[in-house]
């Protein structure tokens, strides 16, 4: 709520009642508030006089002119404290709204003294200015600043104008003026209308400040923008100040029509008076944020029309972040593009929106859901560690997406620090998140190749088959969904690649990446192509919602056992499957999938596919691969190929000489077989070590090492276990479910959330990728 006033203005009493939040009291010189009642809190500003303050937020004073104090109640002690406010002044201080608005405003701050230098990216519009642009911004002296205004401004009301602390010495806060703004001098409804080949609308012009004459004819009414050449049919005195005109033609261009009354037609008026219409595609009506974020994940809202999700809407974006959830809402700095990695200022418990205008002929104003910032939300364990003789060194993270029984599986990874040393080596799986993990296997494989040929090193492919790298050959095209090149992050290093712009606005939820290799002649029917990445913390969030949906913390330990029969297990895998990175080959005719990459968020981990270059059709100079993944799930460093043949001289799984589990307890017979259904839990803090001894390595070789571990864990630690799902092995999916409720009846509650996500598993079925996240996402979350 704003309260402002102006010139000689009395008011006997203003009471902010408690719930009421940002409430801005902004005096005139000349006015006089007998008495302020705030029991919320608010900000006044302005030399006005406050005769009498109280209430819970305000503590009884006295108001005086320049400098203004309010006392606010202090914590734990009977006496207040002041707090001193900088006046600010802006001329004019009121203004008409028009659709060619352009002003110079000066600003004048009292009690403080602008900085050397002011920039444009100091002044912030608020309020009705919303939209309008910036022109120069100047420091006259080291008190008054002038900003100049300008673009179409057609709504009246209150405009602000805020210069930021950053340009005033030595303040805390920023300052805000507010201007008055009077409403047009004529207005026209609609104000915006679509494109249309049989264009046929009435538009009501009514006049703010004038009357018409006893008779308005057709002559009166002009045309001009895009209605030129439309033809006008009535033309309607509807009363003193109201006049109606048709308009009808072919209107197939966008942009700005303009009607104009003649001022022959007008009682006081010199000049004729102008409106503009906006003639637009479509109108903004919503805007959605999922799930509350992290601290450095990329956020993107999604765009919504009446007809669904828009397809090429231009708009503008502003994102704006809410301390500690409550107060006003301030503007991000350069915070305006579609997509939002989020960062400083924002902090954990911050709230987040974006405020989105229609632009380029497309309209609407929306504000966004809010969303808070949490603490990082990390789904991806256990770690597995090697030792190199210095220290250990993180170099896999395991099963990422397994997060149920029924989702155990093995992820392979390389080790590419491990040493011997004296003859020992040594590796560790280490539990470092706040989750609880069940480890079935772990193996470690050495792999032998001739030292002399070559080979930079070994890695496991997706499926743990070792394979040795001698030439790393980058990419010479590398274009994403919206066909713009990415060659020159994607082989540079540290750079990292995500999904740009803002694919969900648009009606595409899969994000590719077309990538070309040249192909040497002369080589083999296999090619290694290696992808260092990472997922983002929007795959965590999806797993986040499905595992809430069923109260997985009390219920995971039996529909686990649901989704693990064969009725549901390879709808369940199927629809994990949307959140894995896709590698398809180009063939001559189709893409021909190749594998599918399952990656953690916390290393950045390379990951080998092998390709199958005996499925291309016809000779070709070029391997053309694509990378699909949903929009906003994975980030890529770096992608590259190689066309040599394996050279290794022997593979050797190593049997661990000791498993110790935290120094104490010997859990070789545990996880020593991938077979058997023995598994030990890991919770946070828990490391299993290995030792192993170092075979000996053959004259003129090198050696380098693969990892596979088989398991699942529960995202929330405390997850409830029950060992009766066990004895329900054999079982249908019904006579599971009916002996859960059987056990514990509360299992009811999350029978809805069951049959959702057992709905979605059918609907998506062998679907495309692109259906599977649009229904997830469309017709689910949102």
């Amino acid at each position: 709520v704003n309260i402002v006033t102006q010139g000689e203005t009395n008011i006997e009493e203003v009471v902010v009642k408690e719930g009421v939040s940002g409430t801005l009291v902004s005096l005139g010189n000349d006015t006089t508030i007998t008495k302020l009642v705030a029991d919320a809190r608010i900000e006044v500003e302005g030399e006005g006089t406050i005769k009498e303050a109280s209430g819970k937020e305000v503590r009884n004073t006295i108001f005086e002119k320049a400098p203004e104090r309010i006392i606010l109640p202090t914590s734990g002690r009977e006496r207040s404290s002041s707090r001193a406010v900088t006046a600010i002044k802006i001329s004019p201080a009121q203004v008409t709204a028009s659709y060619d608005f352009n002003q110079t405003f000066t600003l004048t701050i009292e009690n403080h003294t602008v900085t050397q230098a002011v920039y444009t990216e100091d002044i912030t519009l608020g309020g009705v200015f919303t939209g309008l642009n910036l022109g120069d911004v100047d420091r006259i002296n080291h008190s008054t600043v002038t900003a100049a205004v300008y673009g179409r401004l057609t709504s009246g009301g209150i405009g602000t104008i805020t210069l930021d602390k950053k340009a005033l010495v030595n303040s805390v806060n920023s300052l805000k003026a507010n201007v008055i703004v009077n409403e047009l001098e004529m207005k026209v409804s609609p104000a915006q209308v679509i494109p249309d080949n049989n264009f046929g609308q009435i538009f009501t012009l009514t006049l703010e400040k004038d009357t018409v004459t006893e008779a308005v004819c057709r002559e009166h009414i002009s045309l001009g923008g895009v209605f030129k050449g439309l033809s006008l049919g009535d033309v309607d005195r509807i009363n003193h100040s109201t006049v109606t005109a048709a308009v009808y033609g072919s209107l197939t261009s966008t942009g700005i029509g303009t009607i104009s009354l003649d001022k022959d037609a007008l009682v006081n008026s010199t000049k004729s008076l102008e409106v503009d219409v906006m003639v637009y595609k479509g109108i903004v009506t919503e805007a959605i944020l999922l799930f509350d974020q992290m601290i450095g994940s990329l956020i993107t809202p999604v765009i919504i029309t009446p007809e669904g999700v828009t397809a090429g809407a231009t708009v503008a974006y502003q994102w704006q972040y809410q301390i500690g959830g409550e107060g006003d809402w301030i503007d991000i700095n350069g915070a305006t593009l579609g997509l939002y990695i989020i960062e400083d200022p924002v902090a954990i418990g911050d709230k987040l929106r974006v405020v989105v205008t229609g632009i380029g002929y497309y309209t609407g104003t929306v504000e966004s859901n809010s969303v808070t910032i949490v603490e990082e939300e990390s789904h991806s364990c256990p770690f597995v560690y090697s030792y190199n003789g210095d220290k250990f060194h993180f170099e896999h993270e395991a099963i990422p997406f397994a997060v149920n029984r029924a989702l155990e599986t093995t992820s392979y990874g390389t080790l590419r620090h491990l040493r011997a040393v004296d003859d020992k080596y040594y590796v560790r799986i280490v539990e470092e998140l706040e989750e609880k993990s069940f480890v079935n296997d772990f193996q470690l494989i050495a792999v032998d190749y001739p030292a002399d040929e070559g080979i930079q090193e070994v890695m496991a492919d997706i499926y743990g088959n070792p394979h040795t790298i001698k030439n790393r050959i980058a990419p010479i095209e590398f274009i994403d969904s919206s066909g713009t090149s990415r060659l020159e992050e994607v082989t540079k290093e540290g750079e990292l690649v995500g999904s740009k712009g803002n694919i969900v606005d648009t009606g595409k939820y899969v994000e590719t990446y077309d990538v070309t290799f040249n192909k040497p002649q002369d080589i083999g029917n296999e090619a290694k192509l290696m992808i260092a990445t990472q997922k983002t913390g929007l795959i965590n969030q999806l797993g986040s919602f499905i595992i809430d949906k069923i109260d997985g913390t009390n219920n995971m330990w039996w529909i686990e056992s649901v989704l693990e029969t064969p009725s549901y297990k390879d709808k369940l895998l199927d629809f994990v499957s949307l959140v894995n990175l896709r590698v398809e080959l180009w063939d001559g005719d189709e893409w021909v999938k190749q594998g599918e990459i399952k990656a953690g968020m916390h290393l950045l981990e390379e990951f080998l596919v092998l390709l199958d270059l005996s499925a291309i059709k016809d000779p070709a100079s070029e391997i053309k691969v694509r990378l699909s993944s949903g929009f906003g799930f994975y980030e890529i460093h770096q992608i590259a190929i190689d066309y040599s043949e394996n050279h290794i001289t022997s593979i050797i799984e190593l049997e661990p000489e000791t498993a110790v589990f935290n120094g104490e307890e010997d859990v070789k017979s545990i996880i020593g077989e991938f077979d058997n259904d023995n598994r030990l839990r890991m919770v946070n803090g828990d490391i299993i070590e290995f030792v192993y001894n170092a075979p000996e390595l053959d004259e003129n070789h090198q050696r380098g090492f693969i990892v596979g571990l088989k398991g699942y864990y529960y995202i929330d630690p405390y997850t409830i276990e029950n060992p009766l799902a066990k004895e329900w092995e054999g079982k249908d999916a019904l006579e599971i479910i009916q002996e859960a409720l059987d056990v514990t009846p509360d299992a009811v509650h999350a029978m809805p959330g069951l049959n959702w996500l057992m709905d979605l598993m059918e609907s998506t079925y062998e679907a495309p990728l692109e259906e599977k996240i649009k229904t997830f996402f469309i017709e689910n979350i949102l």
